[in-house]
């Protein structure tokens, strides 16, 4: 018999489109998982619609309905409800194509990967944007293992090695690993992390889940408290790959970080957030000046640009 897997689903307020997305999870042609629904607390039908299917779907579907407490303490309950030997997560207004986790299990086992990870499709009013897929699966294991990182920063990878739902993990990736409650991009965090626990990964030349960008939701809007959530999570993230000791990957997560914290340092000015801003430009004084002894940025007018904000003067 094929192995358990376990499909977390954090929900909330998502009634619109919940059917749709639950269909696309109970019609996977893999048939040995559970689907474990956390309503964190909605306010709307999505409670009544996450009930409803657990009546129609009894040995698939798991609901279980928390106090409103964000989406990491809706994620964490889930992974301490799963079961399965394997886990998956979906959000409840994408969706996935019938073969994704037949596709995504066949994979893991064949590599006897921890992580296989595939490419999505973009789906913004009523739009579908297909992904550019190499040629070929690329493993990362090893002495390669550390590589993997790149792939934060670059264009082609960066959202597919930083979200959460387009992989399918080994259960003991997650051990010792929860969410951040109360925070934003809690997924940014700590993927990372997640990266760091797995031996070997996979990126797959195929893909299967269709990220639904809404208008009203954390990716169509973005507000001091999201913001603040993803500068927070790229300080996070910088620490831990600074720590790898690795010179193109310091590179390049201080040139990321020091990008973002520009773009974010005007996002606080314009908030009237001056006391943020302040705390971010000194932020950036500093880990500009540890950059300054151990790297050089390519682009002349980076060195500039990064040079006069660190003076004040822009």
């Amino acid at each position: 018999m094929s192995e358990l897997i376990s499909v977390i689903m954090p929900v909330y307020n998502c009634e619109s489109r919940l059917g749709r997305t639950l269909d696309s999870v109970v019609g996977q042609t893999y048939e040995n998982i559970e689907i474990i629904l956390v309503d964190d607390g909605s306010t709307d039908k999505t409670p009544d619609i996450c009930d409803e299917y657990k009546q129609k779907y009894m040995d698939k579907i798991v609901v279980k309905h928390i106090s409103n407490s964000g989406v990491s303490v809706a994620r964490n309950t889930g992974l301490d409800l799963a079961n399965g030997k394997y886990i998956a997560w979906c959000d409840g207004d994408d969706f996935m194509d019938p073969e994704m986790v037949t596709r995504l299990y066949g994979k893991i086992r064949e590599y006897d990967a921890d992580i296989v990870c595939e490419y999505y499709v973009l789906l913004k009013d009523g739009v579908e944007t297909l992904p550019t897929v190499p040629d070929r699966d690329i493993v990362y294991e090893g002495a390669s293992h550390v590589r993997v990182f790149d792939n934060f920063f670059d264009s082609i990878h960066r959202g597919m090695t930083t979200v959460l739902w387009d992989k399918l993990y080994k259960r003991e990736v997650f051990d010792n690993m929860r969410f951040k409650p109360g925070v934003t991009y809690e997924d940014k965090r700590l993927m990372h992390h997640i990266l760091d626990n797995a031996g070997k990964i996979v990126y797959l030349n195929s893909y299967g889940y269709t990220y639904y960008i809404s208008n009203d939701g954390i990716t169509g809007t973005r507000s001091f408290k999201t913001a603040t959530g993803d500068y927070e999570a790229a300080i996070d993230r910088y620490e831990f790959i600074i720590g790898k000791n690795d010179t193109k990957l310091s590179y390049l997560v201080t040139y990321d970080l020091l990008t973002l914290m520009v773009f974010y340092y005007r996002e606080c000015i314009a908030w009237n957030e001056k006391e943020k801003a302040s705390e971010v430009r000194h932020k950036f004084r500093t880990i500009f000046k540890l950059s300054n002894k151990n790297l050089r940025f390519n682009r002349i007018k980076d060195n500039i640009k990064f040079t006069l904000f660190s003076l004040n003067i822009i």
